[in-house]
């Protein structure tokens, strides 16, 4: 059992390869999902729903195991996404370039953290901009002080900012779960 670590900002996971077509070819290629879904026309995104194109996504760090590989598609079980039918995680296909060649544990104890910001910049250990992780990434952790948490990546140690881990939302729970919801009026849903 091979385990791989997905090194994109979401990843998605796809119910076979034959399943993506001529628009999905610019995400298949730089794993840019926001690009990708401004640039998809209704026709499809109903293409994606209707016709269940895509069945469920990873997001960066995270643990796939590698079951086969064929071409340039590699088929995973995503380990954090429980399947009643699968016990190695949900399975789907995802493009082999949005994986790491290998996964590198720390050989010490470590702490996690779970990001709760719409978005986090992650920046390399020279603290320059790599790329943007969602809300619920959740990467290990090696130092922190009260501004700045140093994480390790599938693509090396980098920084967030301590608040990437605080929702900073207070009130009582349906307050806080009222005003979290606000937070993402607007956003595109990929699946509807």
């Amino acid at each position: 059992m091979e385990i791989r670590r997905i090194k994109v900002a979401t990843a998605l996971v796809w119910a076979t390869p034959t399943t993506s077509n001529r628009a999905d070819q610019a995400y298949l290629k730089t794993g840019d999902l926001t690009t990708w879904v401004k640039a998809l026309k209704p026709v499809d995104q109903i293409r994606l729903a209707d016709q269940n194109v895509i069945v469920t996504e990873a997001l960066f760090n995270d643990r796939v195991v590698l079951d086969r590989i064929e071409g340039n598609w590699a088929h995973v079980f995503v380990k954090r996404q429980a399947n009643r039918q699968e016990r190695r995680g949900y399975p789907g296909w995802v493009p082999l370039n949005q994986l790491t060649t290998q996964d590198e544990e720390l050989a010490y104890p470590t702490t996690t953290v779970r990001l709760v910001q719409l978005t986090t910049p992650l920046l390399d250990d020279g603290r320059q901009p790599v790329m943007d992780l969602p809300m619920g990434t959740i990467l290990t952790t090696v130092a922190q002080d009260a501004d700045w948490i140093q994480v390790v990546t599938p693509l090396g140690k980098g920084w967030i900012t301590a608040q990437a881990a605080q929702l900073g939302i207070s009130g009582d729970d349906g307050q806080r779960l009222l005003t979290l919801a606000q937070h993402f009026l607007d956003t595109p849903y990929l699946w509807g």
